[in-house]
C-alpha cells in the first residue's frame, strides 16, 4: 500500500524473481529495492527505470572519476562491462478496481561467487536510493510548470543507452 512514489527498500531479498518468473536474490550489501509509479504503459516504465539506473550510474561515476562502463540491454538489464549490474521489473496489480503499478529494481554492490556474468558497483545503498528516486522522480512525475516527459523522448533515451555497448 502507500501512495505513488512511495519507496520501499529490501535489506535482503531471497525470493525476488525476474522475467519469465527467473528467481532473484540479493546478498544484504545489494540494493533491491520497489516504488509504486503511476499508471503507465508497463514498457515505458521499465524504459524509464532503465534510464533512471543509467542516470545514476552516471552521476555516481562522474563524481567518483570512474570510466562510463554501463549500458542498456534491452528489455530490463543494465550491464557494467561484460557483466550483469542491475534488473528491473514493472508489474501491474488490481485489488477491488484500484489498479497500482509496482517498480523493482536491484543492484549488485557487492561481488558474489556466481558462474552467471555478474558486476557490481562499491557504493552506499543509502546514497544510491536518494539519487534513484530523485532520477524516477525526474522522468515519472509531473509537477506544475514541469511537463511529463513523452513516450518518444523515453524510447529516444532508452535507445541511445543502449547503444552505449557498441561505442
Amino acid at each position: 500500500g502507500g501512495a505513488i512514489g512511495r519507496c520501499l527498500r529490501a535489506g535482503l531479498q531471497t525470493s525476488g524473481r525476474g522475467q519469465r518468473q527467473r528467481r532473484w536474490s540479493s546478498s544484504p550489501a545489494d540494493f533491491a529495492a520497489s516504488w509504486i509509479v503511476p499508471k503507465m504503459s508497463p514498457g515505458i516504465l521499465q524504459l524509464s527505470a532503465g534510464l533512471a539506473v543509467m542516470q545514476t550510474l552516471d552521476s555516481i561515476e562522474l563524481h567518483g572519476s570512474l570510466e562510463i562502463d554501463h549500458w542498456m540491454k534491452w528489455p530490463n538489464d543494465i550491464w557494467r562491462g561484460t557483466g550483469k549490474l542491475a534488473g528491473i521489473l514493472a508489474e501491474g496489480r488490481s485489488d477491488a478496481g484500484d489498479e497500482r503499478f509496482v517498480l523493482g529494481i536491484g543492484i549488485n554492490l557487492a561481488a558474489a561467487d556466481i558462474k552467471s556474468p555478474h558486476a557490481y558497483l562499491e557504493h552506499s545503498p543509502e546514497d544510491l536510493c536518494l539519487r534513484l528516486d530523485a532520477a524516477l522522480s525526474g522522468l515519472l512525475e509531473s509537477r506544475h510548470g514541469v511537463p511529463l516527459m513523452s513516450d518518444e523522448r523515453i524510447v529516444g533515451m532508452a535507445w541511445e543507452m543502449m547503444s552505449r555497448r557498441f561505442r
